[in-house]
């Protein structure tokens, strides 16, 4: 019987504080993959790009965003985020739980987003514009004109309870 502990497969996407100077930048990020490894964690790999954001988080219009793919015991999931709340360089993060064949995958889009980057935009699809349907009789005659007013004529006269005008 081995004493091996079961791991998962994790996915921390995180947004850092664009007041970090770029000297500062890197031993940030070594700081939680050092975290992980600290807790017996393996971290795969991970990257962080500045990224100007959708809405401002924190009063911040950018920030440095990042990810790891990383291994590490389910117990210790709890201990990883409550340290990652109490830096105060994260402005947030998130952490996801991931397949094995998820976590071997290279570095990109994280899983969240992949699934959304692979759908083309609508500028991109292939619109198809019916046209309009014409109409398969052909127009009334004068005669037929006539006639269907004069029907008209009677019916609203009925409605509204008048005699309908004698024809000759």
């Amino acid at each position: 019987m081995t004493n091996e502990k079961k791991q998962n497969f994790y996915e921390l996407g995180y947004h850092l504080s664009p007041e970090i100077p770029e000297a500062e930048l890197s031993p940030s990020t070594d700081k939680i993959k050092s975290l992980i490894e600290k807790l017996n964690g393996e971290v795969k790999f991970g990257d962080v790009k500045k990224r100007r954001l959708a809405y401002p988080l924190q009063k911040h219009a950018e920030s440095y965003f990042g990810f790891v793919k990383f291994i590490l015991e389910p117990e210790k999931m709890e201990k990883l985020k409550n340290e990652l709340k109490l830096d105060k360089q994260v402005l947030r993060f998130l952490v996801l739980s991931l397949k094995p064949e998820e976590a071997e995958q290279k570095p990109g889009l994280p899983p969240f987003l992949a699934s959304i980057a692979a759908v083309p935009p609508m500028s991109q699809k292939k619109r198809t514009v019916s046209e309009p349907k014409q109409p398969e009789t052909a127009a009334p005659t004068a005669a037929e004109t006539k006639k269907a007013m004069e029907e008209l004529d009677v019916t609203l006269e009925k409605i509204l309870g008048n005699e309908p005008p004698k024809n000759n």
